[in-house]
């Protein structure tokens, strides 16, 4: 388990989503078999699509650097609400169980800080949006549809 995160490892982290081909880096704070809260911090870059998706339980979310878009849709996929996760903005937003959001980068090197409730399964961590593309579909259509619901969110919902 990690009891600290230095500036040098986060540093590295936030190097490592620049490189990757997801354009964003997580990494749990804890090990997999681990029951207790689940935390996650994931540096991630303006480029990097994250698929809507919800959770059986709820999720907090922190800004830890930079700026980050958390937006929540309802179940059919519009636009309901949304948070800028910084200093400046939400430093807490609490995502409930069943609920589809997403999150986008705002500023280069961005990082936030994920806590949910454990134990890890990956057969139900993560229900994908239907009405959304996956990550690993065409990627004409991953970056239409990532467009269409950056525009959602930046423009839209207030």
């Amino acid at each position: 388990m990690i009891r600290e995160l230095l500036n040098g490892a986060l540093a590295e982290l936030i190097e490592k989503s620049r490189v990757s081909p997801r354009k964003r880096a997580p990494m749990p704070l804890h090990p997999s078999d681990y029951s207790g809260p689940q935390a996650l911090i994931n540096a991630i870059q303006p480029d990097s699509y994250m698929c809507p998706h919800m959770h059986p339980h709820d999720e907090i979310w922190t800004p830890v650097r930079g700026r980050i878009l958390l937006g929540i849709f309802d179940n059919e996929g519009n636009p309901r609400e949304r948070a800028i996760l910084s200093e400046q903005e939400t430093a807490y937003r609490l995502v409930p169980a069943r609920v589809y959001h997403f999150a986008f980068a705002l500023e280069r090197d961005s990082v936030f800080l994920n806590v949910s409730q454990g134990p890890f399964n990956p057969e139900t961590a993560k229900v994908f949006a239907p009405w959304a593309p996956r990550e690993t579909d065409s990627e004409d259509d991953v970056q239409r549809y990532f467009a269409s619901v950056k525009d959602d969110f930046l423009w839209t919902i207030c």
